[in-house]
């Protein structure tokens, strides 16, 4: 099992999904060009406060049987659930995914705003690419293991629309020495949108 990342802090939730809202605004809304300068000088005092900070120490797992070792038995993505481009909470460029645990399956939640737009209307196919990765890295550490990515086959079935909540379901489909077979699903309703198979090189 995926132990669950360390607690967030509600106003950094808060602001990533503000950030998120405002990327959105900025690629579908037509604001005139004094509004911009506006926005423009307003964000450029808010980045200076931020990048002085103190930089974040973040904690990723480097080697899975090391995490094995320190949660016993649980895997742990750490900051990776937090800050990374896919799952994080705190990043404004993730979705973000969410995921939840049922039996030898994993389930997962997403809805792609349309700053994830490619054609009208639908999600870029490189985004729904990421997303299969993440979520079926999750996946293969049913198996108590895990590892990188070797290969990532995606096959879109129909357009993936923005704006949506999507479900994915994953699974493993084997283990072959040190490599991990997964496979997954992403619906929209009760359409197929995509659907991906991965294998993943255990960690030795």
């Amino acid at each position: 099992m995926i132990k669950d990342a360390p607690p967030l802090q509600d106003n950094l939730g808060r602001l990533a999904n503000v950030l998120r809202a405002m990327n959105e605004s900025i690629v579908t809304q037509e604001p005139g060009d004094e509004e911009i300068s506006h926005i423009l000088k307003e964000v450029k005092q808010l980045y200076e406060i931020v990048r002085n900070r103190p930089e974040r120490k973040r904690i990723i797992s480097t080697g899975v049987k090391e995490a094995l070792r320190m949660e016993g038995g649980c895997i742990h993505y750490n900051d990776m659930m937090n800050f990374g481009p896919v799952a994080g909470r705190a990043n404004p460029v993730a979705p973000p995914l969410r995921i939840k645990f049922d039996g030898d399956k994993v389930i997962g939640f997403v809805n792609f705003s349309r700053s994830y737009e490619g054609g009208p209307g639908i999600v870029h196919g490189g985004y729904v690419a990421a997303v299969f990765d993440d979520f079926l890295g999750l996946t293969q550490s049913l198996t108590g293991d895990g590892g990188m990515t070797g290969t990532l086959t995606i096959k879109y079935r129909s357009p993936c629309p923005v704006n949506t909540d999507l479900r994915m379901k994953g699974w493993v489909n084997g283990i072959k020495r040190r490599k991990i077979f997964t496979k997954a699903e992403m619906y929209s309703g009760d359409q197929l949108v995509a659907e991906a198979e991965a294998i993943f090189i255990r960690l030795q």
